[in-house]
């Protein structure tokens, strides 16, 4: 500008004042735009400041600047009392240590000047959570969002600037889902069920823990996925997936060789699609190992409870009578004579049952369904091949989920058998019991452990008793023996200790003071250890019998007798069996011991030599002419001497005329000892035969 003022004026001191004058004016220029130049920038700092403060405000988390040198805040947007429940004041109480007093034991550390420091001289920012409590002692999760705001000169950490962030929501929430993800882990080890995710193009694909261990691979890929199929499931396994990847659903059942043997695995997933084209698919894998096991056990007890109820003829039933429906087993099929396919109702029932039943099951059915109390009778049926059957039904009643009244549910057996033969025994126990008091007898059980003893009505009678009025001991029935038959009959019954069977006979007396004679067949059954469980046995009033032995024992004895008076005995030859019977005296007349075993020869070669031919021929011709004959003989004696006798016979036919045996009597007429005069030996020298008259 003084350039222009040689122009204007060579006057020093007016190019001076000029000059001043220029000078001030330039001065005042440069004030006014630095004053206006701060006054804007004031401005604009102002509302920088603004803006931040309201940054600050609006945010909803907790803004602060922090001295880690001194420990403690130089400045914060006032929030913090917000998101923990504290008033400014309660804050201002607690002081500079209030995050330190109020944050959660096991969260200090986190908080601490030297985690603080430590960690963000590893890296300018940090993120740390930890819980803090609230007024009410309850703790909520914070975060903070920490970086270095200002360093010193030697470039230590000098403020940091940071938020601080609820996120109570967010961790609770991240606790659930963790809680949640460790009981899908358990929930899948339970329940052996591993997930996967197979990207077909091979890039991406993924399995998790449980799947690698229950398919026993080290890597997800389809190929491993193959790797242990057996190789009779190979093929359905390729076409399930080829199938998949067309319809978009994969669902197969297969077996794999694992290492403790073959594993039966269930997979499925679902395909997705993209561009039209298989691009991954996601699912699970199931161990069903014991799955199918039980299945097969499932199938096996089934096979066998079918075979239980053919074997006892057993059906088991269901019928819904509110909806009409019934349900048979096979068996039941089999027992009506109906076929398995066809289809059963209730009618199906009645229309099988015997007229003379209809109204009773009826009523039995209508009872039950109306007071709920389970029913037990048996019926009468005809069958679809007309055979009729008894079945014995027995069943209750089943509820709703509300309480009402559903269904009658139970079991029918086909007890005609087992019916018949009851009706059969309640006959055969008639007669019986007929048949015991025809023969008077009756029958007994001994329970030793109980010492107890049953017996039957007709024993009760016999011993005088009514039937059935008492218990019977065995020290009660010792009370009727006969005292002088106590002692042989105790020795009986201990004798069951070492004896299998008894068989004797003993007396009694009646409490009317009647004398019985009884007998006793007893057989003892032992238990697993040998020692005697039980005794059974059959007593019988045996005492006309008795008498009428007595009567002819004395017979006997009377007849001997006569027979040793008349020295006369009788005989007895089966011809058939060549069985030859002496009586006692006819042993006497041919000096033989009583009842040793004899023979025809027995009686034959002590005849004379000078008789032998004419007794032979007598024989022959009582064979031939099937007649008696009257015959007298001479046999030797052992000493010597000679015996004589008159011999009779008769014969015993068969119905065909021939001849069963010879029976007849011989009498001793004379016996003359050893050295007799040759004149007494000769006094009957010949003999005669003759027939019988």
């Amino acid at each position: 500008m003084l350039d222009l003022a040689a122009d204007y004026t060579t006057d020093p001191a007016t190019l001076l004042a000029l000059t001043q004058e220029i000078d001030f004016f330039v001065i005042q220029s440069i004030t006014a735009a630095t004053n206006l130049y701060i006054g804007l920038y004031k401005e604009r700092l102002q509302e920088n400041t603004h803006f931040i403060q309201k940054v600050a405000e609006t945010v909803p988390g907790a803004v602060y600047v922090f001295d880690l040198e001194r420990f403690s805040g130089i400045y914060s947007n006032k929030k913090l009392g917000e998101i923990i429940g504290y008033s400014q004041a309660e804050l201002n109480e607690l002081g500079e240590n209030t995050i330190e007093l109020l944050v959660h034991p096991d969260d200090k550390s986190k908080v601490t000047r030297e985690s603080l420091a430590n960690d963000l001289m590893k890296d300018d920012t940090r993120v740390v959570t930890y819980r803090i409590r609230k007024k009410d002692g309850s703790y909520k999760w914070l975060a903070n969002y920490e970086s270095i705001f200002k360093r010193k000169e030697d470039g230590s950490i000098w403020q940091i600037i940071g938020i601080t962030l609820d996120v109570d929501k967010e961790q609770k929430a991240m606790g659930e889902l963790h809680i949640r993800e460790q009981l899908l882990l358990e929930a899948q080890e339970i329940a052996q069920l591993g997930n996967y995710y197979w990207d077909f193009t091979g890039k991406n694909s993924y399995g998790s823990a449980k799947t690698m261990e229950l398919l026993e691979i080290t890597s997800p890929d389809l190929e491993n996925f193959m790797k242990n199929v057996h190789e009779d499931d190979r093929k359905k396994v390729e076409e399930a997936t080829e199938q998949a990847q067309k319809d978009g659903v994969f669902n197969c059942e297969y077996r794999i060789k694992g290492s403790a043997g073959i594993k039966y695995i269930w997979a499925r997933g679902i395909v997705e699609f993209l561009e039209g084209k298989p691009f991954c698919m996601k699912g699970t894998v199931m161990d069903v190992t014991e799955h199918n096991l039980l299945i097969r056990r499932l199938e096996e007890a089934d096979k066998r409870h079918k075979q239980a109820e053919a074997l006892a003829h057993i059906g088991t039933y269901s019928w819904n009578f509110v909806k009409g429906e019934l349900e048979w087993s096979d068996e039941m099929y089999r027992i009506y004579g109906i076929d398995v396919t066809e289809s059963i109702s209730y009618n199906s029932v009645t229309k099988a049952v015997h007229a003379d039943d209809k109204v009773m099951l009826e009523r039995i059915i209508n009872e039950s369904i109306a007071t709920g109390r389970p029913f037990d009778f048996y019926y009468h049926i005809t069958a679809r091949n007309g055979e009729t059957k008894i079945l014995h039904s027995r069943g209750k009643l089943a509820y709703d989920s509300s309480g009402k009244p559903e269904k009658l549910v139970g079991t029918d057996q086909d007890v005609t058998e087992k019916q018949t033969l009851i009706h059969t025994l309640r006959q055969t126990e008639s007669l019986y019991k007929q048949a015991e008091e025809i023969a008077s007898m009756g029958n007994w059980n001994w329970d030793v452990a109980s010492n107890k003893l049953e017996w039957t009505d007709q024993l009760y009678r016999i011993y005088g008793l009514e039937p059935q009025t008492e218990e019977i001991t065995i020290e009660r029935f010792l009370s009727f023996v006969h005292p002088e038959d106590r002692e042989y009959v105790t020795q009986g019954v201990d004798e069951l200790k070492s004896k299998d069977s008894i068989d004797y006979t003993f007396r009694i007396i009646t409490n009317d003071g009647t004398e019985k004679w009884l007998r006793s067949i007893a057989q003892v059954l032992r238990n697993e250890r040998g020692e005697v469980a039980t005794v059974i046995g059959t007593e019988q009033d045996v005492t006309e019998k008795q008498k009428l032995i007595g009567k002819l024992e004395e017979s006997q004895r009377l007849y001997k007798q006569a027979q040793e008076l008349a020295k006369m005995g009788n005989f007895s030859w089966n011809m058939q069996t060549g069985e030859v019977f002496w009586s006692d005296e006819v042993y006497k007349i041919y000096e033989r011991p009583y009842g040793e075993d004899v023979r025809f020869e027995d009686a034959f070669d002590p005849i004379t030599e000078q008789h032998k031919p004419h007794v032979q021929r007598a024989i022959e011709e009582t064979i031939q002419t099937k007649q008696g004959r009257s015959i007298s003989y001479a046999i030797r004696k052992k000493d010597g001497g000679v015996k004589y006798i008159n011999l009779h016979t008769d014969v015993g036919l068969n119905k065909d005329s021939s001849i069963s045996c010879i029976i007849g009597s011989l009498l001793l007429t004379m016996s003359i000892p050893a050295n007799t005069p040759s004149s007494a030996k000769d006094w009957r020298n010949s003999w005669v035969i003759a027939p019988k008259k």
